[in-house]
């Protein structure tokens, strides 16, 4: 009988492209100082996006985000290629209320309307700085759109103002004065305790999502497995990601008891607004037994445990999928999107 050998792990794959506003910030650094930023300034009804959401559209014609189902992206590039040739903000309002719409327009079915800036990226010189910044950071994105052609964004520190020539939809005749401002929630942050068979999946969910996502694994052997979204971190006993306390979230899926111990432990005092726990509720409670009973007052009101939606199913995807899920929803409630 041939003696079992431990199999070797797989290599490790590229990772999904990055995905939501970070993965449109980040083409627009990409493709700087060439390319077109369209901003959604305002909806009314209903709308596929909301104000806040952004695309980028290159040089080249290539397209990261969206702000429709895909009915006006191509109508949004050909007017991109007019924008980036002429150097002109181009203020846009796209009305899908008209039942004439449905059938012999774009064919959204929505019913609502969107106002839209196409921003050419060569005459906002220094935007680079803004939108780094946001990608980098924990602050958000302001950016301010006058129909005069005031263009304004900030994050922190980084503040930029230019003045554009610009071209208005006939729509937006009659809004002589008009200005919007929108927000943009950072992108979200997360350190992944454990490498075991569901971080894979999970990193891979959280990146098209747009998290910036730390693993942190001292066992070599898990340590090989772990395909993290943006860098792979490596922890040795008394080392932790460096800044733990700009972190959203925590989650702990060691699949080791003493692991998820220690590191309950040293997150407690931390301010980290949301720590999930692998497991069921039996093993949350073990673990808690073992703290300091002031370390789990700090705990409980951020400790989700299990984590997760509950969907259904089994296996590493499947528990991946939930977790998402679950960190997708608080997300949304803490911060709302576009």
């Amino acid at each position: 009988m041939t003696a079992m050998t431990e199999a070797r792990p797989s290599p490790l794959l590229e990772p999904m492209p990055v995905g939501g506003m970070r993965g449109v910030v980040e083409a627009a650094l990409r493709g700087a100082p060439d390319g077109c930023l369209g901003v959604v300034l305002a909806t009314e009804g209903s709308t596929y996006r909301r104000a806040g959401a952004m695309i980028h559209i290159a040089s080249d014609g290539h397209r990261a985000g969206w702000v429709s189902g895909g009915c006006l992206e191509p109508e949004l590039e050909a007017l991109a290629g007019e924008v980036m040739q002429a150097g002109r903000m181009r203020l846009l309002c796209i009305d899908t209320r008209d039942d004439g719409d449905i059938v012999f327009g774009s064919g959204t079915g929505c019913r609502g309307r969107q106002w839209l800036a196409l921003l050419p990226m060569r005459a906002l010189p220094k935007a680079t700085e803004q939108l780094q910044a946001w990608s980098d950071g924990d602050l958000p994105l302001h950016v301010s759109v006058h129909l005069d052609g005031q263009v304004r964004m900030r994050v922190g520190q980084f503040d930029s103002r230019w003045s554009l020539a610009v071209d208005r939809h006939p729509g937006l005749d009659a809004q002589d004065g008009a200005q919007w401002q929108v927000e943009v929630a950072p992108p979200p942050r997360l350190v992944l305790f454990g490498g075991g068979p569901e971080s894979t999946p999970l990193l891979w969910q959280l990146r098209t999502l747009g998290w910036h996502v730390e693993a942190v694994e001292r066992r070599p052997h898990w340590r090989e497995r772990v395909l993290a979204a943006d860098r792979h971190v490596e922890c040795v006993p008394r080392e932790w990601p460096d800044p733990v306390q700009r972190l959203d979230a925590a989650l702990l899926m060691h699949h080791n008891f003493e692991l998820d111990r220690e590191a309950l432990e040293r997150l407690a005092p931390l301010d980290i607004a949301h720590i999930g726990l692998l497991g069921p509720p039996r093993r949350r409670d073990d673990l808690l037994a073992t703290l300091d009973p002031g370390l789990v007052q700090r705990l409980k009101p951020r400790l989700q445990a299990p984590v997760g939606l509950i969907l259904g199913g089994r296996g590493p995807e499947a528990i991946a999928l939930a977790v998402a899920a679950g960190l997708h929803q608080w997300r949304q409630h803490r911060h709302g999107d576009a």
